[in-house]
């Protein structure tokens, strides 16, 4: 958990374009925010990022699979030229 200030110190943008940006975070799942008092932590929810990271991870088998068929083409062609 951290707050918004603490973020907003970690980037080169304005606290209020920070707090947009977590908002939006939060409407997408991906951070929750809740009250204590005065203070608003702001937490990562691990399942939203892990569906992330599953969804990447097929994406990226699929393109490494690609790649291995294009240079075996590849090869193919330089072998024949």
């Amino acid at each position: 958990d951290t707050n918004v200030n603490e973020l907003a110190a970690l980037f080169p943008i304005s606290l209020q374009a920070v707090s947009k940006h977590i908002k939006v975070l939060q409407a997408a799942g991906v951070v929750a925010q809740r009250h204590e008092g005065r203070h608003r932590p702001v937490s990562l929810r691990a399942s939203a990022v892990t569906g992330a990271v599953d969804w990447l991870d097929q994406r990226r088998r699929r393109l490494e699979a690609r790649y291995e068929r294009l240079d075996e083409v590849l090869a193919d062609l330089q072998g024949t030229a």
